[in-house]
C-alpha cells in the first residue's frame, strides 16, 4: 500500500512528461566466450524480472501525441514498478523496433536480452458514446508480451474513455481527449499484464504439488483464457496448472463465454466451440 500511495501523483496523472531515465533498458553483455549464437545470446540473470517496454505504435494517435511513442513506454516501466512489487522491474528502451514491426514474434529481436518479457502495445482505434448528457472518448488498444524464446504469452484487448472536453487551461497533446482516453486504456491493459505475472510467478505450494500441462484451444481462436479469475493468455496455448479442480472461463468478444470446473490431467485437451452472441436472438 506504501508503494502506492508514494506515486500516486504520478500515476494518476493522463501521461508523463519526461522520460524516466532511471528505467531506461541497456541490454548486459552476452556470456564470454560464447561457441554458438545460441550461448552467445544467452545471459545470467538475477534479481527481479524485467518487463521492457518497446516503443508504441501510435496508429490514430500518432497526430495527436506523437511523442506517447517513447514517453508512455517510459510511464508504463513505471507503472510496472510501483504496481507490480519487488519481483518486477518495468524498463523501456526507445532504440528497439516499435510495437507493430514485423520482427517481434517472428525472431529474437536485439536490445532485449535478459528480460523476462517484452511489452509491444499498439492504438487500435477512436470512438465516442454519451453518458448521460456528456459525451466520452473512447480508445481501444492492443497490448502483447513477447517471451525471450519470441512467444507471445499475453495479448489483451484495452478499452479506456475520457471526457470529450478541451479546457483552454489546458493545453498540449497530453491533455487532448484522445490522449487520455487511450492512455486510460493503456492503463487498464497493464493491470491485466500485472494479474498475468502474478499468476506466473513461484508458488512453492504448487511447485510442491506439480503443475499438470494442458492444452487450450477454442473455436474461434483468439479467446481469453482466465483460471479462478486470473488472464492466462489466449488460445491456443498449453497452459501448466495446479492438480486441482480450476474454474475456468474462456472467451471472446461477440461470443458467449464458454465455463466450466475442470480437473486437470495429463495430456488434457479443451476445446469448446463458442456461440456467437447474435445467434440468441
Amino acid at each position: 500500500m506504501r508503494r502506492l500511495l508514494l506515486s500516486a501523483a504520478v500515476l494518476t496523472a493522463a501521461t508523463g512528461c519526461t522520460l524516466r531515465e532511471g528505467n531506461r533498458w541497456n541490454e548486459p553483455a552476452a556470456t564470454p566466450g560464447a561457441e554458438s549464437a545460441t550461448a552467445a545470446a544467452a545471459v545470467t540473470v538475477t534479481g527481479p524480472k524485467v518487463i521492457l517496454f518497446a516503443p508504441l505504435a501510435l496508429g490514430p494517435l500518432a497526430e495527436v501525441h506523437p511523442e506517447a511513442k517513447i514517453l508512455w513506454a517510459s510511464d508504463l516501466a513505471l507503472r510496472v514498478d510501483v504496481l507490480g512489487g519487488q519481483g518486477l522491474d518495468g524498463r523501456f528502451n526507445e532504440f528497439i523496433p516499435a510495437s507493430d514491426d514485423a520482427q517481434w514474434g517472428a525472431k529474437k529481436v536485439g536490445g532485449t536480452r535478459g528480460t523476462h518479457l517484452v511489452v509491444l502495445t499498439q492504438v487500435l482505434e477512436f470512438g465516442s458514446k454519451t453518458i448521460g448528457s456528456e459525451p466520452q472518448v473512447t480508445a481501444t488498444i492492443e497490448m502483447r508480451a513477447v517471451s525471450a524464446e519470441g512467444n507471445v504469452v499475453f495479448r489483451k484487448r484495452g478499452f479506456g474513455e475520457a471526457p470529450d472536453v478541451r479546457s483552454p487551461k489546458l493545453q498540449g497533446p497530453a491533455n487532448d481527449p484522445r490522449s487520455k482516453a487511450a492512455w486510460d486504456a493503456c492503463s487498464n491493459a497493464v493491470g491485466a499484464l500485472l494479474k498475468h505475472l502474478e499468476a506466473e510467478s513461484d508458488d512453492p505450494v504448487l511447485a510442491q504439488a506439480g503443475l499438470v500441462a494442458i492444452t487450450v484451444r477454442s473455436d474461434p481462436a483468439g479467446a481469453e483464457i482466465i483460471v479462478d479469475g486470473i488472464y492466462r493468455g489466449t488460445t491456443p496455448m498449453e497452459l501448466k496448472l495446479p492438480p486441482r479442480v480450476v474454474q475456468m472461463r474462456i472467451e471472446k468478444d461477440g461470443w458467449l463465454p464458454w465455463q466450466r470446473n475442470v480437473q486437470p490431467a495429463a495430456d488434457m485437451r479443451i476445446e469448446p466451440a463458442l456461440v456467437r452472441t447474435d445467434s440468441q436472438k
